[in-house]
């Protein structure tokens, strides 16, 4: 099936093959039956999801796939495949009571049909959930769930995410040492993804500045930019992170103020990335606090205050 192509190149990193796929059977969409519009959707879904990091877009075409879903017959663990990666658009774009609904799905039918890892992988999303509900009890349950079910299988991925979801927990809660401590044990794990190190690496960091313990915040840079430029990898806000990360070594103040306000925070605005919109506006604010430039503080913090009302509203 076209679609299956389309999908293997979005496995196999071959992004222009999939989007010239795509646009080739957009041409025909209207002649879809039920089966093939299912596909069509689920996999430009994938396209917007994966490749673009559109996640509202993606979300729709993932929402049109599951319309299709129940008139379909299809196996559980592909329709549980579809509420899953909806479940991650949602956790995504901070709709926690949808990703709560939608991996709770996946999770009772990945449950039924024991596939322990998938049910780890709701577990750590049902986990990022309820933090952001403030239900601190009821995500570190998850999460150790997901710690234990990703032990017995042996699959360092799970335990590399959920390490760093218990380390970005704790972080919230202000306390450093425990968060440290979990992205340790994340980065490193041995056989994860590197872009997964990668935005554990820069969880670290952050920390490691926030307790002003500057020589370790300058070894764990190192080792990003070594792992970044030996794989030729690197996403771009880990990328103007780490700049601006060594601007505040290099106490760069001008360096760093144009980083944050003109390329990171206009790039966080542009991806609708409200977390980290506060946590940026928040550290640019305190420093122009610092230095006594309340208009451009208040600006930041007025910012901030407004990503933040924006979550509350989702």
């Amino acid at each position: 099936m076209k679609f299956r192509r389309s999908g293997f190149f979005l496995v196999e990193g071959r992004v222009q093959e999939a989007k010239d796929q795509i646009e080739r059977l957009e041409q025909v969409q209207n002649s879809f039956d039920a089966l093939q519009a299912f596909y069509w959707n689920k996999f430009v879904g994938n396209y917007y999801h994966m490749e673009l990091s559109e996640f509202t877009k993606a979300l729709r075409f993932y929402q049109e796939a599951e319309s299709i879903m129940d008139k379909l017959d299809l196996l559980d663990d592909e329709k549980a495949d579809l509420l899953y990666v909806i479940s991650i658009l949602h956790s995504k774009l901070v709709n926690d009571l949808s990703a709560l609904e939608y991996a709770n799905k996946a999770l009772s039918i990945f449950r039924n049909s024991y596939k322990f890892v998938r049910c780890a992988q709701c577990h750590i999303i049902l986990g990022i959930s309820y933090r952001r509900l403030h239900m601190l009890e009821e995500a570190i349950k998850q999460y150790n769930l997901a710690k234990h079910l990703g032990e017995i299988t042996d699959n360092n991925d799970v335990i590399q995410l959920t390490n760093h979801n218990l380390g970005y927990l704790h972080s919230r809660a202000g306390n450093s040492i425990e968060a440290i401590e979990f992205y340790k044990t994340a980065f490193n794990l041995k056989n994860v993804p590197l872009n997964y190190k990668l935005t554990t690496v820069t969880s670290l960091i952050r920390e490691y500045i926030i307790t002003k313990e500057f020589t370790e915040a300058e070894t764990y840079i190192v080792k990003a930019e070594q792992i970044m430029d030996e794989n030729s990898i690197g996403s771009k806000l880990v990328k103007l992170e780490i700049k601006v990360f060594k601007a505040i070594l290099s106490e760069d103040h001008h360096q760093y103020e144009d980083l944050i306000t003109n390329h990171l925070i206009p790039y966080l605005l542009d991806q609708e990335d409200k977390v980290y919109i506060i946590i940026y506006s928040n550290m640019i604010a305190a420093h122009y606090e610092d230095i006594k430039k309340y208009k451009n503080a208040a600006y930041y913090y007025k910012l901030a205050s407004k990503s933040y009302e924006d979550l509350l509203k989702i």
